[in-house]
C-alpha cells in the first residue's frame, strides 16, 4: 500500500498526505529539516522524510490531536507546547488513532493496532509562543492560536513568507471540543495573529486544502463576530451529530460558506462564552 503522496511546494517545503487526507508539511534547509505534523501514524512517515532529506530531522507539532502527532513515535527530536501534553496522551493513544483512521476512511482499510506506529514513550521538547527554529537559511517561528486546542501553534517560515495555519484557523474550524476556547478568547488570538500579517503572503492549511488566500483569517474573525452578536447561521452540520454542535455559516456540498467566504466555525452552541 502507498500510505503518503507528496507535493513539492515550494524549493524547501514538501506537503506530505496520508490516507486520512491530512497533511503534513516537511520544511528543508541547509542544515536540517523540520516536520510540521506526523499524521496518524498510519504508515511510517519518519521513513518516507528519510527518502526525502538526509539531514537531520526535528519534528514540531501544531497541537496534540491524533491526526497530527499520531506518527510522533517514530522520531526522537518532537517539540509540542505543554499546554497540549495532557491532551496528546488521550487524543493520540493508538486505541483512539484506530477509531479515527477507520472512521475518516470509511472502514475500508479495517485498520487495526498493529497497522498504526507505536504510541510516543519518550517525552516532548516544550514548544514556546515565539519559539525560532534556525533550520540553516531557513527559519521557522512558532506563534501561539489558542482555540482549536489551548496549545495550538501556527508556525511561519520566514524566508518563504508563508505561515502554516493548520487547524488553528481553517475553512471548517472546530472549537466544539472540550479542549477548545470560547469564541471570545479565540477572536481575540485571532486579531493577534492578525498583527503578523506582513510577514506571510501565503497560507498553508491542513485539511482538504493545502494553500488559501491569506484573508480567511479576516473571515474567521469576522464569523467568531457573528457568533458573539448571535447572528450568525447557527446552521445544522451533520458531520458531528450532536444537536448542540452547529455551523457559523451555513455549507455548500464542497464544504465552504454559502456566502463565498473562505472560513468557517464548527462550535457547541451553549458553550460560546468558556
Amino acid at each position: 500500500m502507498q500510505y503518503f503522496e507528496t507535493k513539492r511546494m515550494t524549493d524547501h517545503i514538501i506537503r506530505i498526505t496520508d490516507r486520512t487526507n491530512v497533511f503534513s508539511y516537511l520544511v528543508i534547509g541547509e542544515e536540517r529539516a523540520a516536520l510540521i505534523d506526523t499524521g496518524t501514524g498510519f504508515g511510517d512517515i519518519s521513513a518516507l522524510t528519510a527518502q526525502l532529506t538526509d539531514l537531520p530531522i526535528i519534528v514540531i507539532l501544531t497541537h496534540g490531536h491524533c491526526d497530527h502527532a499520531g506518527g510522533a513515535g517514530s522520531f526522537q527530536t518532537v517539540y509540542l507546547n505543554r499546554l497540549d501534553w495532557d491532551l496528546v496522551k488521550e487524543s493520540a493513544a493508538i486505541s483512539s488513532r484506530v477509531q479515527y483512521v477507520n472512521a475518516t476512511t470509511g472502514g475500508r482499510y479495517n485498520v487495526t493496532e498493529k497497522d498504526l506506529i507505536p504510541d510516543r514513550t519518550e517525552g516532548y521538547l516544550p514548544l514556546e509562543d515565539g519559539q525560532i527554529f534556525d533550520l540553516g537559511g531557513i527559519t521557522l517561528e512558532a506563534i501561539s492560536a489558542a482555540g482549536h486546542t489551548q496549545g495550538i501553534v501556527c508556525i511561519l517560515i520566514k524566508e518563504e513568507r508563508r505561515i502554516i495555519f493548520g487547524d488553528a484557523c481553517n475553512t471548517v474550524t472546530f472549537l466544539w471540543h472540550n479542549e477548545s476556547s470560547g469564541i471570545d478568547v479565540y477572536r481575540q488570538n485571532l486579531i493577534r495573529l492578525k498583527g503578523r500579517e506582513r510577514e506571510y503572503d501565503s497560507v498553508y492549511l491542513c485539511h482538504e486544502i493545502d494553500e488559501v488566500d491569506k484573508h480567511i483569517l479576516d473571515d474567521v474573525i469576522g464569523v467568531c463576530g457573528l457568533i458573539l452578536d448571535g447572528t450568525d447561521d447557527s446552521a445544522d452540520f451533520p458531520l458531528i451529530p450532536l444537536p448542540q454542535v452547529v455551523a457559523a455559516k451555513a455549507q455548500g456540498d464542497d464544504g465552504l460558506p454559502l456566502d463565498g467566504g473562505l472560513g468557517n466555525v464548527i462550535y457547541d452552541k451553549y458553550r460560546v462564552r468558556r
